[in-house]
């Protein structure tokens, strides 16, 4: 029994010391060895699970974006009592403007700028505020980026390319982003292709692979998971 405890002890720290087990723990790890004051800045908030996970973690300010109107008021009402986390009633695309959203009356996980039919078959539509990370971070005097998570179901490369400004100059330090491997069954999301060749030429590159959820149904596979990109390690 004393040998078994032993062996599981050094089995724990040495899962301490591997990444890519736990998304907020990793970047937790990484942002200590970068000199960053940089905030969270959250598009595709949802119910506020990752803003609240985010502060829980890394104790930075989060900014938080969901620009549906009934689950912006669940966001709000979720992270009311923490006021590191502020909400902003947006969405983030390539310009700013406003822009049509389809709504899954089902759940609230799939609302998309990006409708396709096998989800938004009979979305309800409304009008929604559309900036760009660029834009509000020049407005909100926000020098630094620790963390973009972007979850945006298919909507990720218009965030990205409004967050180019950002990007070049190197004020963004990881890149949280819900993506795909190229298959049927997620026509509605971004490849990690897609996202390779947008990321690669601004100098980032996965630093891990978290989430991974099964496709549906029995034919087996990864259908979508976490995928974060940092600054190349030797750039």
């Amino acid at each position: 029994m004393r040998a078994l405890s032993k062996t599981l002890a050094f089995a724990l720290l040495d899962l301490r010391r591997t990444r890519g087990f736990h998304l907020m723990r990793d970047l937790r790890y990484w942002l200590k060895s970068i000199p960053s004051d940089g905030v969270v800045l959250d598009v595709g908030a949802n119910k506020g699970d990752y803003a609240l996970e985010f502060r829980r973690y890394l104790r930075r300010p989060v900014y938080a974006f969901e620009p549906v109107g009934k689950t912006y008021a669940q966001l709000q009402a979720a992270t009311r009592h923490d006021s590191g986390i502020v909400c902003f009633p947006l969405a983030m695309g390539e310009k700013p403007g406003s822009a049509e959203i389809a709504i899954n009356p089902s759940t609230t996980l799939v609302s998309s700028l990006r409708p396709n039919a096998r989800w938004h078959a009979d979305a309800i539509r409304e009008t929604v505020i559309v900036s760009t990370v660029d834009a509000f971070v020049q407005e909100h005097n926000v020098r630094r980026i620790a963390v973009l998570k972007v979850d945006v179901e298919g909507y990720e490369l218009e965030v990205l390319t409004g967050a180019s400004q950002s990007l070049h100059q190197r004020n963004v330090d990881f890149i949280v982003l819900e993506t795909a491997f190229l298959s049927e069954a997620n026509q509605h999301r971004v490849t990690v292709n897609h996202l390779l060749s947008h990321l690669g030429p601004l100098g980032y590159e996965p630093w891990g692979v978290y989430d991974c959820e099964p496709v549906e149904g029995d034919r087996g596979g990864i259908g979508f998971m976490n995928v974060v990109f940092g600054r190349g390690r030797n750039r």
